[in-house]
């Protein structure tokens, strides 16, 4: 598991990075668009899928067939022509290289509104993972099936989410698009600590789906921003210290949650991340992205109304 999660660190701050070498700038919303539909449709079938698999070769058998399903994407990984720019041989300094990804994001206003608000939110978001199936149980009396079940139906948002996020852009802007997903993300988890046993499910249903759509929508503009404003020779060093930032607050999260729950109940716990989460969104509204409908044309500009 150790290494897997630091081959995934590499592989997702490689493909963000690679991303633009593939398509023009103003194309990135549709990329990212085409690649969160697939996330969102495996992130669907996987369960299931992952379900019939174990009940027909086992669990190491499942685990043995999902490890070459990896080779499968390299594969396919491969058949890639388009050039890979290498960096000119130079000295190598890790620390500094850390630091200018670091300043990077600081200095500029909306790579800072962006990484700061994605951090707020992780941390939020990953007190409320840490009681929600603990409350699931005790609180809304689910048995596992149902558990599996509403997070199934729940994920239909973000698929959802995958499939109008690129309309959303050319309809309002990429900037706009970016509000609305984080609209609908920063009122999503208020919902779930309303859920009661039987219909009352539904509002652990409604606010399931509208943080998985929230969440695609903000992951595919967010990601477009950065990749559009940062200069390329500082995408990789970006990209890695946003990573680092966001999820590294999450375990904090975790404990934090928790810990809440402890002092208080569940339900108080997912009270207190819903209202974090939307406090979290006066990070974008006070950002220069208020001021803006599309991506920038160029790195570091600001296209006002």
């Amino acid at each position: 598991m150790l290494l897997a999660g630091v081959f995934t660190v590499f592989f997702n701050v490689a493909h963000q990075t690679y991303l633009p070498n593939l398509v023009e700038r103003g194309e990135l919303p549709d990329a990212n668009a085409r690649l969160q539909t697939n996330l969102s449709v495996a992130a669907i079938a996987g369960p299931g899928l992952g379900g019939m698999i174990v009940q027909f070769v086992g669990g190491a058998g499942a685990m043995a067939l999902d490890a070459l399903t990896y080779l499968w994407s390299a594969a396919w990984l491969r058949r890639i022509r388009t050039p890979d720019v290498r960096p000119e041989p130079a000295e190598r300094n890790l620390r500094r290289e850390i630091g200018e990804g670091l300043r990077t994001v600081l200095r500029h206003p909306i790579l800072r509104a962006i990484t700061v608000h994605s951090a707020v939110s992780s941390l939020f978001q990953s007190m409320f993972m840490a009681v929600s199936v603990v409350f699931s149980v005790r609180d809304l009396h689910l048995e596992p099936f149902m558990i599996g079940l509403v997070s199934t139906v729940s994920l239909t948002g973000a698929l959802l989410a995958s499939l109008v996020a690129q309309r959303l852009g050319a309809r309002f802007g990429a900037a706009r698009a970016l509000y609305i997903g984080g609209a609908v993300y920063s009122v999503s988890f208020l919902p779930n600590a309303f859920a009661t046993p039987g219909w009352g499910v539904a509002w652990y249903i409604a606010g399931g789906i509208a943080s998985s759509f929230g969440i695609i929508v903000l992951g595919v503009f967010e990601t477009s921003f950065r990749q559009a404003i940062t200069p390329h020779e500082l995408l990789g060093r970006v990209s890695s210290v946003s990573q680092t930032v966001i999820f590294g607050i999450a375990p904090l999260g975790s404990l934090l949650g928790g810990f809440i729950a402890e002092l208080t109940t569940t339900r108080v716990t997912l009270y207190v991340s819903g209202i974090g989460i939307l406090a979290a969104s006066a990070i974008l509204i006070a950002s220069p992205l208020r001021k803006m409908r599309d991506l920038p044309l160029a790195e570091g500009t600001v296209k006002n109304d």
